[in-house]
């Protein structure tokens, strides 16, 4: 029987160009099972997008684009976003399930599981310059020394406010603390009978 060729990441960055396939804006680990050397397949499990045209029309079929053009068998898997932890948490248990997992936030309770991804930070940077500080304070662990993740890029999730029911309410900025939310909002809801909104959907993103 023939010897199947292993994959690595160093081969797996080199012929992605690096961050090619982790193109969300969050951080990327890799489970050792997989990544350290298989055959030429690379398992993906990312968090279904909240535009599902981003997933069918363009995701999946960019990243079947890429393994074809580097002689690799991609599967990508969506999942629920709030399933990503005991998802992961259940695949580094048994041993089994994806290479590339892709978090919202810092998975930092994983780093005991997970390659350290220190030389996919160093390639990045080679080829793109320096890591973004809140990459980097998302991803390495100053104490052990570990890049327990990679993240490619971040996004700012703002809030937003109505500014004339605001500025009724002597505050035309806007909310600064979140003690403002608080005194605020109360005022606003009293003498203008509106009611502050904040997302606490059962989700780590509510919008």
């Amino acid at each position: 029987m023939a010897k199947r060729k292993l994959l690595t990441r160093r081969d797996f960055i080199k012929a992605a160009g690096v961050g090619a396939v982790t193109m969300g804006v969050a951080p990327t680990i890799f489970i050792p099972r997989q990544a350290h050397g298989a055959s030429k397949e690379l398992k993906i499990l990312v968090w279904s997008h909240f535009v599902p045209r981003f997933d069918k029309e363009w995701y999946d079929g960019y990243v079947q684009k890429w393994g074809q053009a580097n002689g690799v068998k991609v599967t990508v898997d969506h999942i629920n976003l709030a399933e990503i932890p005991s998802r992961t948490a259940a695949e580094i248990s048994a041993s089994q399930g994806h290479d590339l997992i892709e978090w919202i936030a810092p998975p930092s309770q994983f780093e005991p599981s997970v390659l350290n991804l220190g030389d996919v930070v160093k390639e990045a940077e080679k080829r793109y310059g320096k890591q973004h500080p809140l990459a980097r304070r998302s991803t390495y662990n100053p104490n052990s020394k570990v890049f327990y993740s990679f993240c490619p890029g971040w996004t700012i999730d703002p809030g937003c406010y109505r500014k004339s029911l605001w500025e009724k309410a002597g505050k035309g900025n806007g909310p600064e603390t979140w003690e403002d939310l608080i005194t605020y909002g109360g005022k606003i809801k009293k003498d203008q009978g509106i009611q502050l909104g904040i997302g606490l959907s059962q989700e780590l993103d509510s919008n």
